[in-house]
């Protein structure tokens, strides 16, 4: 399978029931599990798209780039590096370029307010 025949990953989704032991997705509070996961390329992603609703039109489609997945675990991976590098009172001078990095560090891992991370004068 070539690159272009799998960059992206399409997914129809059931919404969760009690009887369903994990779940894969929580969007807007609802639970959701991979009923069906198709790859595509950009050639034929509507037609992966189409035949996924038509097989199971009562389940969401949600398509992403395939790509994404390994982008956040090496982001998490960076991230949990940083954090035990703090804990040891190590001084981290890491500003990130990378947008899925930023993406996931939202919620105020901002270098320059972060004494515990500070390298040099402040």
């Amino acid at each position: 399978m070539s690159l272009e025949a799998d960059t992206f990953l399409i997914f129809s989704l059931k919404e969760a029931t009690e009887a369903d032991p994990e779940v894969d997705f929580v969007i807007n509070n609802v639970k959701y599990v991979a009923e069906a996961i198709s790859t595509a390329g950009e050639g034929d992603l509507s037609d992966k798209e189409e035949r996924l609703k038509a097989k199971f039109p009562r389940n969401m489609t949600m398509t992403t780039y395939r790509p994404l997945f390994r982008y956040i675990e090496r982001a998490v991976q960076i991230r949990k590096h940083e954090a035990e590098m703090v804990a040891k009172g190590m001084p981290i001078d890491n500003t990130p370029q990378d947008r899925t990095y930023k993406a996931l560090n939202w919620e105020g891992w901002d270098l320059k307010n972060n004494v515990a991370r500070q390298i040099g004068n402040c």
